[in-house]
């Protein structure tokens, strides 16, 4: 009797322990929601506050475990691979828009690894291999050329890019090949071997 009374007792601290965590979750997950949309409404009242200039397209509110934050992705209408981010965590609102909107970080990534990439396949196996090929900022090109960057996937003859090479060929012989090559930088450079301009 003592036996089954403790077995008794047992389960029924397990279930317990099971519907606590369970409600737990739940509550988790449900303050979620309710959390979600006062959220959602600084972010949204954040953008018009500071980018009420912009033609720009918002997402849905993510939410991202690995961080316990919250953002919106803002996207231009005008030229939808820049975009931006403005994001929630402790109660502190933080945005990419310096880096990716106005220094167009992410598409000028992808534009210098497709660029790297054709680079890499011309010149593989030859002392160019090792080459960089870098872009500056978005903001620091003219109106048209960001124009050109932000629709063109094709930028070898652009002139807008800078090659550097650790080599010790010399400046006007790279050029040379390159050009030969149908790759137009807009400046060359060599690095010393301690990987300097």
């Amino acid at each position: 009797m003592k036996q089954a009374h403790k077995l008794m007792i047992g389960q029924a601290i397990f279930t317990f322990i099971i519907i606590l965590l369970f409600g737990f979750i739940i509550i988790h997950e449900r303050g979620n929601i309710f959390v979600r949309g006062n959220i959602k409404k600084q972010i949204e009242d954040y953008a018009q506050e500071n980018f009420a200039n912009h033609d720009l397209q918002a997402s849905d509110l993510a939410y991202h475990f690995d961080n316990n934050s919250y953002s919106i992705t803002y996207t231009d209408q005008t030229y939808p691979e820049l975009s931006f981010q403005v994001n929630y965590k402790k109660k502190k609102i933080i945005d990419t828009y310096q880096q990716d909107y106005i220094e167009g970080k992410s598409v000028l990534e992808k534009r210098q690894k497709q660029l790297q990439e054709e680079w890499n396949k011309v010149f593989a196996s030859t002392i160019y291999q090792d080459c960089i090929l870098s872009f500056a900022t978005l903001n620091q090109y003219s109106e048209d050329q960001q124009i050109l960057l932000l629709t063109n996937h094709n930028l070898k003859d652009s002139h807008l890019y800078t090659v550097t090479c650790p080599t010790t060929d010399n400046i006007e012989t790279l050029q040379l090949i390159a050009e030969k090559n149908k790759f137009y930088a807009q400046k060359y450079d060599m690095m010393n071997t301690e990987g300097e301009r």
